[in-house]
């Protein structure tokens, strides 16, 4: 089969050879039909026989499904007929190839935190017309202390087809305490509206990692246009407010200061009664 991304999300879309698809022809196995018994492995080689006049990106769905469906539905039975798709992308380089990557956006989940994690998300469109492969890291700061921590980006090398987007997320969650996904028996916990349970992790091993102020993020995307690495760059700043453990310091503050105040004013009082008795 073939594949393409979505103009709009970048989502993977599979479909089949049609009459101008002359590439697939460019394409044999070693073993197009082969058994394979259980909990075993099998190697098969793709050879490609590109022609010259080939030019820029092809993009195969290379798709592995059984031969024959021996399961046959019955009464009151589904039977799911499904294959496991290997994408290969490749590329014929030429004098008119352009590799450009557009940066559409490079924003926080949100502006204020409680605790981390802090999500940031990346998206970047392919404007030119073969895929690009973009890598780099996110360097966060807080004032005058630079890299508390660095974050990766496309870490898996993924690629972005031409005339499509693509997004990246990079989490930073190096803090105390954090918020983490509510786990029952090794299963994640959803609400009523299928997001995913927060509950707050105290370690505190982590205790020195308490995250408070203003911090800025700082984006280092590079990426090869053929010639060189051209890089993309972008900020973006949020802050972290552990307002609970504020409003318990301040509780317990000012408890210390009525309990000062009331001893203050006891001493005071028997030390100005034992003075009133001398001076009688």
């Amino acid at each position: 089969m073939k594949f393409k991304a979505d103009p709009n999300t970048g989502a993977t879309i599979l479909s089949d050879r049609e009459s101008t698809d002359t590439y697939f022809d460019w394409v044999t196995f070693s073993d197009p039909i082969f058994t394979l018994p259980s909990n075993e492995w099998k190697t098969v080689n793709a050879t490609f026989n590109v022609p010259k006049e080939a030019v820029f990106d092809y993009y195969y769905a290379i798709v592995f499904l059984r031969a024959d469906q021996q399961t046959q539905p019955g009464e009151r039975q589904t039977v799911l007929n499904g294959g496991t798709a290997t994408m290969v992308l490749l590329t014929a380089d030429v004098p008119n190839a352009q590799k450009q990557l557009d940066l559409a956006q490079f924003t926080a989940d949100k502006n204020i935190f409680e605790f981390l994690p802090v999500t940031f998300d990346i998206k970047v469109r392919n404007t030119g017309n073969v895929h690009v492969i973009p890598h780099g890291n996110i360097f966060i700061s807080r004032n005058e202390e630079k890299d508390v921590a660095i974050l990766d980006v496309n870490a898996t090398q993924g690629s972005i087809l031409p005339n499509s987007p693509r997004d990246f997320k990079s989490q930073w969650s190096d803090g105390f305490p954090v918020f983490t996904p509510k786990e029952v028996d090794g299963a994640t916990q959803k609400d009523a509206s299928g997001n995913l349970i927060q509950e707050l992790k105290w370690n505190f091993a982590d205790a020195s990692k308490l995250r408070w102020g203003k911090y800025t993020a700082k984006l280092l995307l590079v990426y090869d246009n053929g010639q060189r690495d051209v890089p993309i760059e972008a900020e973006v700043s949020f802050w972290v407010i552990p307002w609970r453990l504020i409003g318990g310091l301040l509780v317990i503050l000012i408890f210390m200061f009525i309990g000062l105040k009331s001893t203050i004013q006891g001493w005071y009082k028997k030390i100005k009664g034992a003075f009133d008795k001398k001076k009688k």
